[in-house]
């Protein structure tokens, strides 16, 4: 079996990403929001909770948080691979629409709400991750196959590949 390493090499020249037999098609690169100075916009959107004083932040509140886009996502199903410098880290899946999932509803942009219990930690947790690596320069892509039931192949290529940022691993 190919290291994901290996797999990731061969899939920046041809557009493709073989990961455990499944072919994924390059989405785009995840690009922070730079402020003027080039530096990258870090938002740290707990202070606008209108419920902040009273309810407790989630393990991956704290922040700070970054705002990207990807362009062009299908309102489609599928599963989705983040990769860091040609590895891959996080693998999931969109039940309904990888443009809501990857939308200003995802980890693309986090809600005051997101922060505290009750809100979207895995949002965070990925935003976070997505800002460190690009404080570092490194690049970031998103890659994803269109599946009607993403589930069992979400599930095999955590299994398989344990990307760093997945709690399931």
């Amino acid at each position: 079996m190919e290291t994901p390493y290996r797999a990731v090499n061969t899939a920046v020249a041809t557009g493709t990403l073989m990961l455990d037999g499944q072919t994924f098609r390059h989405a785009g690169p995840i690009s922070p929001e730079p402020r003027p100075d080039g530096k990258l916009v870090e938002d740290m959107p707990q202070s606008r909770y209108r419920r902040a004083d009273s309810t407790p932040r989630n393990r991956h509140g704290e922040g700070p948080f970054c705002r990207f886009s990807v362009a062009g996502l299908p309102a489609a199903s599928g599963v989705y691979a983040v990769t860091v410098a040609r590895q891959v880290v996080y693998v999931g899946m969109a039940k309904k629409s990888l443009r809501e999932r990857w939308g200003p509803r995802g980890p693309a942009h986090i809600h005051p709400k997101n922060c505290f219990k009750g809100g979207q930690p895995t949002n965070c947790k990925v935003n976070h991750a997505i800002l460190l690596a690009a404080q570092k320069g490194l690049a970031i892509d998103l890659w994803i196959q269109l599946a009607e039931d993403p589930r069992p192949i979400e599930r095999r290529l955590i299994a398989e590949l344990a990307p760093s940022w997945n709690a399931q691993r």
